[in-house]
């Protein structure tokens, strides 16, 4: 995902590491949180450590506010986070046995897997789609077709980039149709807010509040076009899954339920998590709460729209594994149960923390 990156700001993306204790949150005193690794204290507590995607956004609300709450402590989890540096990035470390738990977009995961690297879907959030073209408000521009003739910039290596040609092809525009502008991810966001390129390929949700204030623009989704790839979710390696499994459940129901008490109107209050402790980044309190705002209809599919949040669906898989072997990304034969599990959730866990009762 690219919603924690630098858009061509003059701040630089935070390689801080923040540890924190209880006391320390409930006293309020994040002087001396913002240069170690954060860290949550509990007696007799398991240790897990976790790579995030990107530095600070709204999708990481879920993960400030339950330290702020106390409940992974609560659940018995001596959480260590670190910041990332890109999706695949963190599936790499995770596939390398370096963290035991990634939060990142499941588009990468699903390429890894479909390999043979041993890692899969613990939970899946953001279940709909949620890249696309970014297009000048003023345009008019809605479907692929309008992109005849137009510069797009994207990155090779984010998650998007090993399914550009495919996509466009397979709605009818040849690669010859575009000129196609590969740069370092971060550099994608001047580049278009320049109007150097006339659209920029990206989490449409996650960059859309800097857009606004940077270039006005209107999205055309791949979803909405016949390529629905599943965005952020949390990964672990198989055999750290099979070591830790009771531990790990317990962090992802945390963080399942805490998505699901954000998402209910609280996204304020999610913001302003984040920003408590990342004050530093690209985002504002505000333009956090607003990425929530606009990742929530991404978070359903129509398989998923009755589900809990966290619990993913082998028709959705399905088609994206349909989709990853079109664009020969990975092998054929590959099947939904290799790439993800439900097993990790606790429906309990989740609705105390839902309901603020845990």
């Amino acid at each position: 995902m690219s919603s924690g990156k630098d858009f061509g700001a003059t701040r630089q993306p935070s390689t801080s590491r923040v540890t924190i204790s209880r006391r320390a949150v409930l006293a309020g005193t994040a002087a001396t949180t913002l240069s170690m690794p954060w860290v949550t204290k509990a007696h007799a507590a398991d240790k897990l450590t976790l790579r995030l995607d990107f530095t600070a956004s709204g999708l990481h609300a879920p993960f400030y506010v339950a330290m702020q709450k106390g409940w992974f402590e609560k659940a018995g989890i001596d959480l260590y986070m670190e910041d990332g540096n890109g999706s695949n990035a963190t599936v790499q470390l995770i596939a390398a046995g370096s963290f035991d738990v990634g939060l990142h977009s499941l588009g990468p995961l699903g390429v890894a897997r479909g390999k043979g690297i041993p890692v899969v879907s613990v939970a899946g959030f953001v279940r709909k789609g949620e890249l696309g073209f970014f297009v000048p408000q003023e345009s008019g521009w809605k479907t692929p077709k309008d992109l005849i003739g137009k510069k797009i910039v994207y990155s090779v290596t984010s998650q998007e980039g090993p399914f550009v040609r495919y996509f466009l092809q397979k709605n009818g525009v040849a690669e010859n149709q575009v000129e196609l502008i590969n740069v370092d991810g971060a550099a994608r966001y001047p580049v278009y807010f320049t109007k150097q390129a006339d659209s920029l390929l990206t989490t449409v949700p996650g960059v859309m509040p800097i857009a606004a204030v940077r270039r006005p623009s209107s999205t055309i989704l791949l979803a909405d076009f016949g390529l629905n790839l599943p965005g952020l979710g949390m990964s672990a390696r198989s055999d750290t899954l099979e070591k830790k499994k009771d531990a790990i459940r317990r962090l992802v129901s945390v963080v399942c339920g805490a998505w699901t008490y954000v998402l209910d109107g609280r996204d304020q209050e999610g913001g302003a998590a984040v920003f408590a402790k990342k004050p530093g980044g690209a985002f504002t309190a505000e333009m956090m709460a607003e990425q929530i705002r606009l990742f929530k209809p991404f978070f359903y599919t129509e398989a998923t729209k009755s589900s809990p949040i966290g619990i993913q669906s082998e028709v959705d898989w399905k088609t994206t594994i349909q989709a990853m072997e079109e664009a020969q990304v990975v092998p054929a034969g590959t099947k939904p149960t290799d790439y993800f599990t439900n097993d990790c959730i606790d429906k309990t866990i989740v609705d105390k923390i839902a309901s603020n009762t845990y």
